[in-house]
């Protein structure tokens, strides 16, 4: 999974899901401007917690809500569905 790809495909989502653009999302959000929000909506830009601290407040949004894998595409999630168990074999004691 490209977590850096996956916030920046949530984030233009949750911007176009209230009609604003990558402007008006900037000037919601404290010491942001639209060639950042473009760098972080194509994944191209890793983001640190407090950038992503200063999102969620400026959008009025959980933090986390940017890490959601609903509705994202495979190419951006990969193979995140897929269950690991832990083996069950044991060791040979020596």
């Amino acid at each position: 999974m490209d977590v850096d790809r996956l916030i920046g495909w949530n984030l233009a989502r949750i911007r176009a899901e209230r009609d604003l653009s990558q402007d008006d999302a900037a000037d919601l959000i404290e010491n942001m401007d639209q060639p950042l929000i473009s760098k972080i909506e194509n994944g191209s830009r890793t983001i640190n917690v407090i950038t992503l601290y200063r999102i969620g407040l400026g959008l009025d949004i959980n933090p986390g809500d940017l890490y959601s894998t609903m509705g994202a595409p495979n190419d951006i999630v990969g193979d995140l569905n897929v269950v690991h168990r832990p083996s069950r074999r044991r060791r040979r004691r020596q």
